[in-house]
């Protein structure tokens, strides 16, 4: 049961501190990125024991440009980080820190998010073309929805839906949305509902562990959390 107690203070080797961590379902292990130009991966047990230390080399044009992104595999056994370079997906085993391959899109210029199914065998990427799905053993991949625009995804816990946004304008001299979210079947792939989203840019969704409600976070002009039923979406938005 969750108290609020601090349990442990972590000291990473981040040189400008740690920007991102991700947690295994377990809750035991997690790991952290560094900020700007720290191109490093640590894997940390809740006993404030740095199991690894990764060294990623994301080099670009100019320098570095680090780490903007990690993702925890449900079992905890591998975790992937995102890179600034073309295809950047990289793999990794979480007790070793040895690397368990990448995954490359050809001519795609950015990959901006990451979602796992449960079984671990399939990975979803976002890039500026749309979603992509990935048999994660033989690397092969396929496009399920071409949309330009899409930046925010997740998976509920079954695997059963993914939730994703689309693009957003800004109208001045107020902001007016003009985001829209989408629920789709990953079975099909088929889209069971859209809506305008709460506010012109989505920063994440996060669903309850029954996969039920659909948590939505704004940045831009609300700050706000919305929470959404996902059968009454699928009810009353779908198509």
């Amino acid at each position: 049961r969750a108290t609020g107690r601090q349990v442990a203070t972590i000291s990473t080797g981040h040189r400008q501190g740690a920007c991102r961590l991700a947690y295994s379902r377990s809750g035991k292990v997690f790991v952290t990125t560094g900020v700007s130009s720290d191109d490093t991966v640590e894997v940390w047990g809740l006993d404030g024991v740095r199991r690894a230390k990764i060294r990623a080399d994301t080099k670009e044009e100019g320098g570095l440009a680090g780490i903007r992104g990690v993702l925890m595999f449900p079992s905890g056994r591998r975790f992937a980080s995102l890179g600034p370079e073309v295809g950047d997906v990289r793999l990794w085993d979480t007790g070793t820190g040895a690397s368990a391959g990448e995954l490359v899109l050809p001519g795609v210029r950015e990959v901006g998010q990451l979602a796992v199914f449960p079984d671990e065998e399939r990975l979803v990427t976002v890039t500026e073309a749309g979603l992509d799905v990935w048999e994660i053993a033989t690397r092969r991949h396929a496009r399920v929805m071409k949309q330009e625009g899409c930046c925010v995804i997740a998976l509920s816990p079954d695997g059963a839906y993914l939730a994703a946004s689309v693009g957003g304008t800004i109208h001045f001299p107020r902001v007016h949305h003009t985001s829209h979210l989408m629920l789709l079947d990953t079975k099909d792939w088929r889209v069971l509902a859209t809506w305008d989203g709460p506010s012109f840019l989505e920063e994440s969704f996060a669903f309850s562990p029954n996969g039920r409600l659909l948590a939505v976070g704004t940045f831009l002009p609300e700050y706000t959390i919305a929470v959404y039923s996902v059968p009454e979406l699928i009810r009353t938005k779908g198509q």
